[in-house]
């Protein structure tokens, strides 16, 4: 089960791209699979580097999951 403050964490962190990079910067599905693949590699790093902050592992994680849920958003129709 996921929990409230899971949810919250990840709803807070998908704001947070917005407010960055505006909420019509959109992408196909190559583009979500590479940012994806880009933030696993830095939630990689900020565990092997012991990271802190918005560098570290769960923060990564939290910033992978997020950008999980805006593809599976922005292509929820193509899931029928």
């Amino acid at each position: 089960m996921i929990t409230k403050e899971i949810i919250q964490l990840i709803e807070n962190e998908i704001q947070y791209q917005k407010d960055k990079w505006g909420d019509s910067c959109k992408q196909d599905i190559a583009g979500y699979l590479l940012i994806m693949q880009s933030e696993l590699q830095e939630a990689i790093q900020g565990w092997m580097k012991n990271k802190t902050g918005r560098d570290s592992v769960l923060s990564e994680i939290i910033q992978l999951m997020a950008i999980g849920i805006r593809c599976l958003d922005e292509l929820k129709g193509g899931l029928k």
